[in-house]
């Protein structure tokens, strides 16, 4: 009894063992490989599930229309099963036509500005145009979208080239005579710069001359100005005198010290330091003389200033027979004499 179990079970696993090696069979028959070739290339692959399968999106190229696909590399068969089935791998090929429009156009701008248009056949090369002149830039070529064209390539498509310039960099230097004190760059459409601190020289202003950034290399040079000192001659009084120098022209010439009636005058001393200095008069009292004089003998010799218009009379040596007095005189900011005068007594 226990043998016959036996065997029944063996019989039943050998056979779901059969019937799964079945199945799994027919699945694996139910998938096929589909290859797509353009150009004697593979365009792409797809699986054919249950022997069913989609076409690929159309191959597309510039101044062709795909014409279909074919199951031989001769595109003598073309592939004309709708539902896209097999029941096997499978390989087809696409077919493109030329077009029948041969004809294209390129157009070379400069910017907005429409440079050229050339018209030709598909397939053939353009010609460069002359190469577009822009001040400040560089020609860097035609460029269509975003890429250098190649002018050895030919043309397939309708082109749109665009000019391309790049900046031309140039050098501004800042000198003081044969040394370069700074030296800066720029382009047409970055022109700031950081200009130098011009050099210092002792008793000079300096500065950079005047200068505009031009569209070329270019020197700045450094202008030294003598610093112009000035000497105030001030006499008090309310008049000043100006002169001035510098440390190329160390030669002043004082002005007259103005008159002042009874004094003498006199410029303080000074040096000429590079600096702006002021010079003031000095006036010293003169003193007058005044002689008093009998019978030609000088009796006394007295002083007086502008300042003290006074003098003490001596006595006037007597004279029998005669009174005596000296003449009348006024006192005035001048040496004078003063004579005795003599008259007879009767």
């Amino acid at each position: 009894m226990l043998s016959q179990m036996k065997i029944k079970l063996l019989f039943l696993t050998l056979l779901l063992f059969c019937i799964s090696i079945v199945f799994f069979a027919g699945c694996a028959k139910n998938k096929y490989i589909v290859t797509f070739y353009v150009d004697g290339e593979v365009y792409t692959t797809v699986t054919a599930v249950n022997g069913k399968f989609t076409l690929p999106d159309d191959p597309l190229r510039d101044g062709f229309t795909f014409s279909g696909w074919f199951t031989d590399e001769s595109y003598s068969v073309m592939w004309k099963n709708e539902n896209c089935q097999t029941q096997s791998d499978l390989n087809l090929y696409g077919f493109q036509t030329k077009n029948s429009i041969n004809t294209l156009k390129a157009e070379f701008y400069d910017g907005n500005q429409l440079l050229d248009v050339q018209n030709i056949v598909y397939g053939e090369k353009i010609s460069e145009p002359d190469k577009p002149v822009k001040d400040g830039y560089n020609f860097a070529g035609w460029f269509a979208d975003g890429v250098l064209f190649n002018f050895d390539s030919a043309v397939e498509r309708d082109l749109v080239l665009f000019a391309k310039f790049e900046a031309v960099t140039y050098t501004v230097k800042f000198i003081d005579g044969e040394t370069v004190i700074g030296e800066e760059s720029y382009t047409a459409e970055d022109k700031n710069i950081t200009v130098p601190v011009p050099p210092q020289k002792e008793y000079y202003d300096s500065c950079w001359e005047d200068f505009s950034l031009t569209l070329g290399n270019m020197e700045v040079k450094v202008i030294y100005t003598p610093i112009i000192y000035t000497v105030t001659f001030d006499c008090g009084n309310g008049n000043v005198y100006a002169r001035q120098y510098s440390v190329e022209n160390q030669v002043i010439t004082p002005p007259p010290v103005p008159l002042r009636t009874g004094y003498t005058g006199s410029w303080n001393e000074y040096e000429l330091n590079f600096c702006d200095i002021t010079v003031n008069a000095s006036y010293t009292l003169i003193l007058y003389k005044a002689t008093f004089i009998a019978d030609g003998e000088t009796v006394k010799v007295g002083y007086f200033t502008i300042e003290d218009m006074t003098v003490t009379e001596p006595a006037i040596p007597q004279k029998n027979g005669f009174s005596a007095k000296w003449e009348r005189y006024v006192l005035k900011p001048e040496d004078i004499t003063i004579k005795a005068e003599y008259t007879r007594i009767h």
